[in-house]
């Protein structure tokens, strides 16, 4: 199903827009990403020629962000999934209830592939989705690719920290029982336990 729809700025004077945009609040509406006219300006617009400007609340506006990064909308815990190049298309690969709420929110995350890309220009990316899912009152996750690598990385170390340690004291444990058993010179005694409190 198609969940967004481009709004033609160049009609906004036309009172039926309004009306109709009120009375159809099951769609995402998104300004032409290369609209230059600033989103309050469109309500502001939109607003004058309402009847009833308090129907307008319940619509949902933002830009239509073309994606300048490779950007995948991923289910679960994975970090590939669908490739998506616009946030309306985004928006179209998602689940809402009758109210445009994301169904099974905590299952969606955005990842926007920032290797090789520098570091201001991704971050860029992020906040710029970022923003138009708050216009839209979305909750979605969006990750940078790095992030997710670090975190993975973070997560294997926590998992096998107990292991680690386990195995770090046996051998030291090995090591002062060497020294204590050994018949070693002064300085071999002084490595092996300098060995050991490392």
């Amino acid at each position: 199903m198609n969940h967004s729809e481009i709004l033609d700025v160049r009609s906004l004077d036309d009172k039926s827009i309004a009306k109709k945009l009120a009375a159809n609040a099951d769609k995402f509406y998104l300004l032409p990403s290369s609209s230059s006219m600033n989103l309050c300006d469109v309500i502001d617009a939109l607003s004058k020629n309402s009847t009833d400007s308090s129907s307008l609340t319940k619509v949902r506006i933002a830009y239509d962000v073309q994606f300048d990064l490779a950007t995948e909308l991923c289910k679960g815990s994975s970090d590939h999934g669908i490739s998506v190049k616009s946030l309306a298309e985004l928006l179209d690969k998602l689940e809402y209830d009758e109210n445009l709420i994301l169904k099974n929110a905590d299952e969606y995350h955005v990842v926007i592939d920032d290797e090789n890309i520098e570091r201001e220009k991704a971050a860029k990316a992020v906040a710029k989705l970022f923003q138009q899912t708050v216009f839209l009152n979305l909750n979605l996750d969006i990750k940078m690719k790095s992030e997710i690598a670090k975190g993975l990385i973070k997560d294997r170390f926590r998992a096998n920290y107990a292991q680690l340690s386990s195995e770090i004291n046996i051998q030291k444990n090995y090591l002062e029982q060497a020294l204590m058993h050994a018949n070693l010179t002064e300085g071999g005694k002084k490595r092996v336990s300098n060995m050991a409190e490392a």
